[in-house]
């Protein structure tokens, strides 16, 4: 079985790496080294078998759970990486996998994260 769910969410990033100069930075970055933001959208969607117990995959809420830590912060704050899209899908990606983990009684697995920084702009993790 294959679920899915959408989601959106708002937060602010900068592109910017501290071991470059300015001038490589606004080069590389554009106007993504300043600070600014963004109104994300997220697909996840998980593979895995109905759990007899509760009818389910994994619970939506779960899921939820997840990007409310991302909702109105900074991504530099939280993110490991540069908070490039690419890197956003990844990190919610390990997410989805932590959360999964954490359950017993399931063999779901992150099948795929869209991340939508604009309308014309996204990345796709593919597990």
């Amino acid at each position: 079985m294959i679920i899915g769910k959408k989601f959106t969410f708002a937060a602010s990033h900068q592109l910017w790496r501290q071991d470059w100069l300015e001038a490589k930075n606004r080069e590389v970055f554009g106007r993504c080294s300043r600070l600014h933001g963004h109104n994300y959208y997220v697909e996840i969607e998980l593979e895995g078998k109905v759990q007899d117990e509760d009818g389910m995959v994994l619970n939506y809420y779960e899921l939820g759970d997840i990007i409310k830590v991302l909702d109105h912060r900074h991504l530099n704050d939280i993110l490991p990486t540069l908070p490039t899209a690419e890197n956003l899908s990844l990190f919610i990606g390990s997410l989805v996998d932590k959360k999964i983990a954490e359950k017993d009684n399931t063999d779901a697995r992150c099948l795929r994260v869209l991340v939508k920084e604009t309308d014309s702009s996204f990345a796709v993790y593919m597990a």
